[in-house]
């Protein structure tokens, strides 16, 4: 397969269900032998924030370090590496360039349209995602719309009285984050997929099992301070352990042979609080955990070459990809890496079970050795031509003029015009023609 070529058949990943309608797609125990193995790869993006393209909108420059279309080709690698793969997303998805400002507050998107990043997140066929903290950026309703949920809380009519807006193709799953109004969760805090797999029987024959995963989703806890204007009144937290201990044994019951854990936090080994924002170390501890998908530190793990001070915490292996013993992985932010972990899985005759002494873990560049980078596919530019084009005729879009060259080089001694420029309110109408009022200072001559 050319690296500028993606398969994009929503068949290559088996969508998620939904907690009250999770089909067992038969028993394994009637039609899989018993000493039946697969592999079964799970693929991690985090902390994309809407990074579509290999572009910087404020630069109006490609920036080929970044964006999911290059991702987009590594998925695409790792598909054509591994018979069976589940694509699962980390949170921090729909927030983060001008292309998200503009389809959330220039030209807010419409209930029957799907946000630009989840359209292409729906082309390469994600199994599944978390919701990171900066999904509360621009409030609950246009949260609530965009995934195509319908949020009971407070501040919002009933649910009933509530359109079903265009949301991702996957289910998007939040355990720690509840509804004040009703104390349930706000979104379903866990999903059951039952993944289809090519195997290999005892008798070297292939056969199709199916491996149920479950996944179950979290978010720092500290939202309801960096999002208090939306949040508060409306949601409430609860600890991260505390939900993982609730829902794992749930889980189990219901027949998931592997529990994932995507919890958007990185790794702190200090005390347990249920407020904590990066509790992924304490989660690797519950019982039943079989992997973790972390992410909101913006950092490659595994990485033998770390220096970072939450790698090197006890029990933390930084060059297999461990965390007390539970395979981990965190890819970066941006799109610029993609988290593999690949599991080797064989059928006992009721369920299916890890065999870790095949488990390898890697997060993987979309950088070269050569300090090249891996071609971009084009179907997702293609897919958000639109879009992308828009928000560059936005950023393009005069605010003013000034008749003087500003400067910043003296903000130290005093309110040069580039500053006042920026902070001051600025006309009613736009584009206009102003000049900054220049204050008494010294560093302002120049441009009276």
């Amino acid at each position: 397969m050319s690296r500028s070529r993606i398969s994009l058949a929503l068949g290559a990943v088996v969508a998620g269900c939904a907690l009250s309608g999770c089909g067992s797609g038969g028993s394994d125990a009637s039609r899989v032998p018993a000493g039946t193995t697969a592999t079964l790869a799970l693929l991690e993006t985090t902390d994309l924030h809407t990074n579509v393209m290999s572009y910087d909108y404020f630069k109006l420059a490609e920036d080929k370090s970044l964006g999911f279309e290059r991702t987009a080709t590594l998925i695409a690698e790792a598909r054509k590496e591994f018979p069976n793969t589940l694509l699962l997303d980390n949170g921090d998805t729909i927030q983060g360039t001008a292309l998200s400002d503009y389809q959330a507050l220039v030209k807010p998107l419409a209930c029957t349209e799907t946000l630009a990043m989840y359209k292409v997140m729906n082309l390469a066929g994600y199994a599944g995602g978390g919701i990171g903290n900066h999904e509360f950026n621009y409030g609950l309703p246009f949260l609530s719309q965009v995934t195509g949920n319908r949020f009971s809380v407070g501040s919002m009519a009933e649910p009933a009285a509530q359109p079903t807006c265009k949301g991702p193709n996957f289910p998007l799953v939040l355990a720690n984050v509840l509804s004040v109004k009703t104390g349930q969760p706000l979104f379903q805090p866990y999903a059951i997929i039952d993944k289809t797999v090519t195997a290999t029987g005892p008798d070297g024959k292939a056969v199709s099992g199916t491996v149920k995963v479950g996944i179950i989703g979290f978010t720092p806890p500290t939202i309801m301070s960096w999002d208090k204007r939306w949040l508060d009144g409306q949601v409430f937290t609860t600890g991260l352990k505390e939900a993982a201990e609730k829902y794992v044994p749930e889980m189990r019951a219901k027949g998931a042979d592997l529990v994932v854990v995507i919890s958007h936090g990185g790794l702190d080994n200090s005390t347990y609080t249920p407020t904590m924002e990066n509790g992924s170390y304490h989660l690797s501890t519950v019982p039943g955990v079989d992997a973790m998908l972390i992410g909101h530190s913006h950092q490659v793990f595994p990485n033998a070459t770390s220096t970072v001070a939450q790698f090197k915490l006890p029990g933390v292996d930084k060059v297999a990809g461990t965390v007390n013993g539970v395979p981990t992985v965190m890819a970066n932010y941006w799109g610029k890496h993609l988290g593999v972990i690949k599991f080797g899985l064989s059928f006992d005759g009721a369920k299916w079970v890890i065999d870790k002494t095949k488990t390898v873990v890697q997060a993987r560049s979309a950088q070269n050795a050569d300090k090249t980078y891996v071609a971009v596919a084009p179907e997702i530019s293609a897919a958000v031509a639109a879009e992308h084009q828009a928000t560059i005729d936005y950023v393009k879009t005069p605010i003013g003029s000034t008749d003087f060259q500003m400067s910043s080089y003296f903000a130290d001694v005093g309110e040069v015009g580039a500053i006042e420029w920026s902070t001051r309110p600025r006309p009613t109408t736009s584009p206009d023609t102003w000049r900054p009022t220049c204050p008494s200072t010294p560093a302002c001559r120049s441009c009276r």
